[in-house]
């Protein structure tokens, strides 16, 4: 199955401002959550480990920086450099196939990081528990 290279290359633009976007959120949480801001203790609340945390965050969004980076260098490729009208859909496949690998690859590395918390849930993918407060 083919595919026009301007399409996939505006599928590659599309997928970097999504992920540069997810990384700013990242980012952000992590400024607000830095010692003396404000709503570090309305974000952190009652965490066991919040530096570990923020670690993590911080580091999810370099990685997503970096695939937004890979995502960014593809689409000018595709746009400027490529003379192929037609392209395989295989090149999209074998780019998400990559970028599930390295999540797997990083969810074992930071196995004790799956901890997803909003401001009145907590659920932890470790050790399978949910956490509910109330304000």
């Amino acid at each position: 199955m083919n595919i026009k290279s301007m399409s996939l290359a505006y599928i590659f633009l599309v997928i970097s401002i999504i992920t540069l976007l997810i990384s700013l959120y990242f980012k952000i949480i992590v400024i607000k959550t830095s010692p003396g801001k404000r709503d570090r203790n309305r974000i952190i609340g009652d965490m066991k480990d919040p530096i570990t945390w923020r670690e993590r965050n911080n580091i999810i969004s370099y990685i997503l920086i970096f695939w937004a980076s890979v995502s960014l260098l593809i689409f000018i490729y595709l746009k400027f450099f490529n003379t192929e009208v037609m392209l395989s859909v295989l090149y999209l496949v074998a780019y998400l196939i990559l970028r599930r690998l390295n999540r797997l690859v990083n969810m074992q590395v930071y196995s004790d990081a799956l901890i997803i918390s909003t401001n009145r849930f907590t659920i932890n993918a470790v050790n399978p528990q949910i956490t509910y407060s109330s304000y």
